[in-house]
């Protein structure tokens, strides 16, 4: 069958989607055809994407989808058409664990990302038991418990001696504001007399440790020889909060897969991949670490048995050999009717927006230094036109071998490439296409033409072009955002059809690859990516007006799963009347969400602010001080605090 994997890196195949999901897939029997929503968006802008991604299903025939929640960008008229089409969407978010560890002072925040995409999936699993257990709390009872899975096929079982006792392959990460839990692991050990050897960036400028324990960074065959060679491999969080939740992590699959023992804090996340004691080194405190790993070197034997035990557990319970069939015979008992598809040549017309999507990517990935990337564009393009001269071109430069004499630079291929795009846009303007997907050709060459005239300074022609595109789709984001930003750039009126679309929206800058994509209603945030789905685009619709918490209610009867949705908008509501200066309409909102989430402190903040926008500044001073005692690191509650109080003293 072929599946679309929807996932930022598909692209890269030393990224981790790429080792532990793609060759998994693939050892299931499955297609894989990667999509990189990310970089899509980049050049295409987000509705030229969602195009994209619809023209891919339907080019490459695909029977089901792939993606990781909350990473994923598939919008409500995307969902729509694999809907209308009966192609499901599977979502496995594993990064549950972070989120819960980034988010545990803000609970509104947490619920919305937790539940983000659950609409637009058919079939849908965590693997943080936390996270699984909150979604059931917020009524979202299709999200299940999965275990990750890898690809065991990639990590075999190779028997050799051990030459490390204690090792770990990773980064430092000592560029953080909080200490890592690695550096702190690892000095503790050392301090404590025991060899450990490490592996990877960052480690080189740590002061005191010893220069033989210290190594560069591995390639991917070099990881899984140090794995097999060490009695022991560290597993530890990353610094990416104070005080991290310890997780399952695809670095604990790849210890167990080769036979390694991985040394991990014990939480209910990997007990339920693997038996404590049995199938890892399990600790409940790092002050117990050197005692610990001190005791177990004594015991080789048991290690050996350990690790063998890891491997086994591995290919029984945890391999997609094994998971795929359980996903596809869950969406059947859904009422999919996933079947073989008999092998066909790919219909040229239908890969046309592909191809030209493609070419450009490469050439645009290129030119970012991103020569992975590059290739696997112009890989794809070959597929579709096996003697693309561009793409063979532009896999000769990335094998350092000159390629096409006309285009020895990334630029003159660039330029290239754009006046046969901007020539296709001219030819094909007066062309009777029969819908909106099949003008996706079109579309992307104008969008694409339209950011380098804009980079380049050519304003007219640029404009030209993004209304080129609007009328082969009335509705394209990078469009609009492009004609707002020539507009206020020129000091003209900004054009009605342009004014529906957000001003954060219009200043996205032409060319730039990993942005934040922002909505005139923002979805659920992590991180720098935005995301919506169809609960949200319901709630934008159906939802916006509420100022009471007997309407919030009503509404979260009425769709239990839209109950993380309504608060969302809610507080962008109440955000926007207290910055248009209407802070009492605000006030009611915010009680609302304060007596659901009484412990948040991003909601006292917001509440206080609003108290202090209408003049009530003690009221605006119990609010900061409780968002502190809350959170006592929050900065931005504390700079509102002082500000307040100083307000108070000029009075």
């Amino acid at each position: 069958m072929n599946v679309l994997v929807l996932s930022t890196g598909i692209r890269d195949p030393d990224n981790a989607i790429s080792t532990m999901v793609v060759a998994g897939l693939q050892a299931a029997g499955q297609t894989v055809c990667g999509f990189d929503p990310y970089l899509s968006i980049g050049a295409l802008g987000q509705s030229g994407a969602q195009r994209l991604l619809r023209q891919t299903v339907t080019a490459r025939r695909i029977d089901w989808i792939l993606c990781f929640p909350p990473y994923d960008l598939i919008e409500p008229a995307t969902s729509a058409f694999l809907r209308s089409r009966h192609i499901p969407v599977v979502g496995l978010r594993y990064d549950d664990a972070v989120i819960f560890t980034v988010f545990a002072n803000r609970q509104l925040r947490r619920d919305e990302i937790l539940l983000t995409g659950y609409a637009q999936c058919d079939l849908i699993a965590t693997t943080c038991v936390a996270a699984h257990d909150r979604a059931q709390a917020l009524g979202a009872d299709r999200m299940a418990f999965w275990t990750l899975p890898i690809s065991s096929e990639r990590y075999p079982v190779l028997p050799g001696p051990a030459h490390y006792d204690v090792s770990f392959v990773g980064s430092a990460m000592t560029d953080q504001p909080t200490a890592s839990p690695r550096l702190v692991q690892v000095q503790g050990l050392l301090a404590a007399g025991l060899d450990v050897r490490v592996w990877g960036s960052g480690w080189q400028a740590v002061a005191g440790l010893p220069a033989e324990s210290v190594g560069g960074r591995l390639d991917f065959e070099g990881m899984l020889a140090v794995f097999r060679q060490s009695r022991l491999s560290l597993t530890p969080p990353g610094n990416y909060a104070p005080d991290p939740l310890p997780m399952v992590k695809f670095r604990n699959l790849e210890v167990a897969s080769v036979g390694g023992v991985q040394v991990q804090q014990r939480c209910a996340d990997v007990d339920a991949h693997f038996v404590p004691g049995e199938e890892y080194l399990a600790y409940d405190d790092v002050a117990e670490l050197p005692q610990l790993v001190a005791h177990a070197l004594e015991q080789p034997d048991r290690l050996r048995r350990m690790g063998e035990r890891a491997a086994r557990r591995i290919r029984q319970d945890h391999d997609w050999r094994r998971r795929v069939p359980e996903i596809l015979a869950a969406l059947r008992d859904r009422g999919f009717a996933l079947a073989e598809q008999p092998v066909a040549p790919l219909d040229p017309v239908a890969t046309a927006p592909l191809a030209v999507a493609a070419i450009a990517l490469g050439h645009l990935c290129e030119a970012a230094s991103r020569p992975a990337y590059a290739r696997s564009y112009f890989d794809e393009m070959l597929v579709y036109e096996p003697d693309n001269r561009a793409a063979l071109a532009g896999l000769a430069r990335l094998a350092g071998q000159g390629g096409d004499r006309i285009a020895t630079t990334v630029q003159p291929a660039w330029e290239a490439a754009l006046r046969t795009l901007g020539h296709a846009v001219d030819c094909g303007r007066e062309t009777a296409w029969p819908d909106a997907d099949a003008m996706a050709p079109l579309a992307h060459a104008a969008i694409l033409v339209a950011h380098h005239l804009e980079h380049r300074g050519c304003d007219r022609e640029a404009q030209s072009y993004y209304e080129q595109v609007l009328r082969y789709a009335a509705a394209d984001s990078a469009a609009l955002a492009g004609l707002a930003r020539l507009a206020e750039k020129a000091g003209v009126p900004v054009p009605p059809a342009v004014q529906a679309w957000d001003r954060v929206t219009a200043v996205q800058p032409a060319l730039r690859y990993d942005h934040t994509l922002r909505r005139i209603i923002p979805g659920p945030a992590y991180g720098t990516h935005v995301s919506t789905d169809l609960a949200t685009e319901a709630a934008v619709r159906r939802f916006t007006l509420f100022e009471s918490e007997r309407d919030l209610a009503a509404a979260a009867r009425e769709a239990p799963v839209m109950a993380w949705a309504v608060p969302a908008l809610l507080r962008q509501a109440a955000l926007r009347w207290v910055h248009a200066g209407e802070a009492v309409a605000a006030e009611p909102v915010y009680e609302a969400l304060y007596r659901q989430w009484p412990e948040d402190p991003a909601i006292l903040n917001e509440w206080g602010a609003a108290a202090g926008a209408r003049g009530a500044l003690e009221l605006a001073a119990e609010r900061f001080q409780a968002a502190l005692a809350c959170d006592p690191a929050f900065a931005v509650a504390r700079t509102n605090l002082a500000r307040v109080v100083a307000m108070q003293a000029a009075e």
